[in-house]
């Protein structure tokens, strides 16, 4: 399994506590459980990727659902506050914008021209 996490502050300033974060949530989330993760810069924030072997060492597996995703966000920021990031637990959802409109689409809009699910007026 692949998760990745992200935090937009200065980078060098939280490099070292950003891994700390990613680090303890590692071990507590997913304790029994091989992971590997690195820590990188680009794109002018800090990114967290981890593999996570999805069968533990004692055969249990993990499922993870919506709730799971919610629970694993809210330990992140928790973990991050204690190390001096503020963070929020955010899904990428709730920040995405809504994909724009095609010039053709926007000016069928300003005409008042409804097209139906076929794409026929």
């Amino acid at each position: 399994m692949l998760c990745i996490s992200s935090c937009r502050p200065k980078p060098a300033r939280t490099r070292p506590p950003f891994k700390s974060t990613a680090r303890e949530l590692l071990a507590s989330e997913f304790a029994g459980h091989e992971y590997l993760f690195a820590v990188h810069n680009d794109r002018g924030h800090l990114h967290a990727h981890a593999i996570i072997l999805v069968k533990g060492e004692h055969g249990q597996r993990i499922r993870p659902d919506i709730s799971t995703f919610a629970a694993w966000r809210a330990s992140y920021a928790e973990i991050a506050e204690r190390h001096g990031i503020r963070m929020v637990a955010t899904r990428r959802s709730d920040t995405a914008s809504a994909p724009a409109f095609s010039q053709g689409k926007a000016a069928l809009t300003d005409r008042g021209v409804r097209r139906t699910t076929s794409g026929e007026r």
